[in-house]
């Protein structure tokens, strides 16, 4: 829908299930010339979720299926070490929404406040917090945090 080009890469990293380091395709989002920006996204998971719903004769449960996936973004050194910055888990279930038809559930979360300073220095890191607050984004959401990479290309092109 943005008619852009996407780019993968393949790396070798740590699969957090088995604890194997083995290929995983990252999409590359920035680059830079001392860091990159990664993203990946997990595969679909299907589950169900048991609540409690009012009967007659008192409370019942009920099940209901919930389906859910991960985008992780990363950021990956010079040396190609990567480590991951932001967790977004976003999760669908059946229950209907009357305002969007879909009740679409998405938590987020930076995994390493201080991460991005490692890449960046303090000095930039301080402007891309006052950007950030200036313009009320979050570091946590992608959108976000991607016009605040905007932002820190104009401070790199100085």
């Amino acid at each position: 829908s943005h008619q852009k080009q996407r780019i993968f890469y393949s790396f070798p990293y740590e699969d957090p299930q088995t604890g194997v380091e083995r290929p995983f395709f990252f999409e590359l989002i920035r680059d830079y010339k001392t860091f990159a920006v990664l993203s990946r996204v997990g595969q679909l998971d299907l589950g169900q979720e048991t609540y409690s719903t009012p009967q007659p004769m008192g409370w019942g449960s009920s099940t209901r299926l919930v389906v859910s996936q991960t985008e992780t973004i990363f950021l990956m050194s010079s040396r190609g070490e990567i480590k991951p910055y932001i967790k977004i888990v976003n999760k669908e279930d059946d229950k209907v929404n009357l305002a969007t038809g879909k009740d679409l559930k998405t938590t987020q979360k930076i995994l390493d406040e201080d991460l991005l300073i490692e890449f960046i220095t303090e000095t930039r890191y301080k402007k891309l917090t006052d950007f950030a607050k200036q313009n009320d984004l979050k570091f946590k959401r992608k959108e976000d945090f991607l016009k605040i990479l905007e932002y820190y290309d104009t401070l790199v092109a100085e």
